[in-house]
């Protein structure tokens, strides 16, 4: 019973903190935890990051016997049973109060599935429970981020829009297999996510509705190269700040690039290529900024080699084939993005053969707009987002339509060639 009640407390923001209490309006002169005073006062911090309650879950992982329990949200709790290798009817009933907090009208659901190559991969989704989902959006997160947590919020925005939501940890992020932060091929990446959401898109319930990806930063590059793979196969995606072009102030020397070349083939992933401080320049709430760097699913070391090369690599060629983008699409973007260039997003909305394309640019806003940005310019951008994507509904499924079109028409001397033989 009190699980229950914390995590209906929870899940309403009615357990008292700093944070939550100046959000009441209340006068609360110091945000930073009382106890340690290393970050702000929030329930994720006291019950998950705090070095007392890290230290007693770390107890509770040895006196139980399970794997070491890492959280760093409260919500990370609805799944721990499932990942720690606690079982039972009476662990079922401790945690129950944690799986009820979610919405009665949203159900969220994770798996891990192996890849060709034997690697376990995260994937989660969030369907509305009353109602059938009027089309798929599928999300690609940015490089060092994952899906569960950063974007949830964006997740839980669309399915309450209508829509049913799909993600997938890529290889070296999150929940999935792999190096922290270290990218050996994009190509295999693609590769994923290509598998996983066709096999979402081809179920029988899901065959005729509206397939939209959506992708941010590094997913952004990712929603193109799940277009230019199956030019025919989407039916939108909504480009977030999307990494398509290395600025020109940002592209090595000729012999710089083979000095890196020669070295990712000895050290491919170590941390050793400079750069800004990335949760500084991409998120621009505090607050968020904070939740990223309390948040273990998250990479915060220097870019590895490897890494940075082939996303190098990866955005060298996506502006090679910027004119080779057919599909319908919306680009949204910060006007004060200091990670990915604006000017890049206007290049692909220019030079892209679409002949339905939308560039939206909002003055004053940085480069994570799903997560990062303060709470109404977000509200902004995903009025854009979910208008757009009802427009695109209520137009009709052309997609669905030409497949359909292509199984019951027959080549015009298909019956001669029977009636001669």
């Amino acid at each position: 019973m009190k699980c229950n009640t914390f995590a209906w407390k929870e899940e309403i923001g009615n357990i008292s903190t700093g944070i939550t209490l100046k959000d009441r309006n209340i006068d609360i002169k110091d945000l930073s935890c009382p106890l340690c005073g290393s970050s702000d006062e929030t329930s994720n911090h006291l019950f998950t990051t705090f070095m007392v309650a890290s230290i007693i879950w770390q107890r509770i992982s040895a006196s139980s016997r399970v794997a070491l329990i890492v959280v760093s949200i409260v919500r990370d709790l609805l799944e721990i049973c499932n990942h720690v290798g606690l079982k039972g009817t009476t662990v079922n009933g401790i945690f129950h109060g944690f799986h009820a907090s979610e919405s009665s009208n949203v159900k969220y659901e994770e798996e891990f599935i192996t890849n060709s190559k034997g690697k376990k991969l995260f994937t989660c989704r969030w369907i509305p429970t009353n109602f059938e989902p009027k089309a798929l959006v599928f999300l690609n997160h940015g490089y060092a981020m994952e899906c569960s947590v950063s974007m949830k919020g964006a997740a839980m925005r669309l399915v309450k829009a209508g829509f049913g939501v799909y993600g997938i940890d890529n290889q070296g992020h999150g929940k999935s297999d792999g190096i922290k932060g270290f990218i050996s091929h994009f190509n295999d990446l693609v590769e994923d996510c290509s598998q996983f959401f066709t096999s979402i898109c081809e179920r029988n319930e899901n065959k005729n509705k509206l397939r939209i990806l959506l992708g941010e930063s590094m997913g952004g590059a990712m929603v193109l190269r799940l277009h230019l793979k199956k030019p025919d196969f989407w039916d939108g995606g909504v480009l977030v700040a999307p990494m398509c072009k290395i600025a020109d102030n940002m592209r090595p020397s000729p012999i710089m690039f083979n000095v890196l070349t020669q070295l990712r083939k000895f050290i491919p992933t170590w941390k050793i290529v400079p750069g800004d401080d990335i949760v500084e320049l991409a998120f621009r709430d505090p607050k968020i900024r904070q939740e990223i760097r309390d948040n273990p699913l998250c990479y915060k070391g220097r870019v590895r080699l490897q890494t940075a090369m082939e996303l190098y690599t990866v955005t060298v060629d996506l502006e090679k084939k910027l004119k080779d983008v057919t599909m319908t699409f919306l680009i949204v973007h910060g006007e004060d993005d200091d990670v990915t260039d604006p000017l890049t997003s206007k290049l692909l909305y220019d030079s892209a053969s679409s002949t339905d394309k939308t560039f939206k640019l909002y003055p004053g806003m940085w480069h994570a707009l799903t997560y990062g940005e303060f709470t109404e310019n977000t509200d902004i951008v995903f009025a854009d987002a979910i208008s757009w994507i009802n427009e695109r509904i209520a137009r009709g499924n052309s997609r669905s339509e030409r497949e359909l079109k292509s199984k019951n028409d027959k080549p015009p001397d298909t019956d001669k060639k029977k009636d001669h033989n």
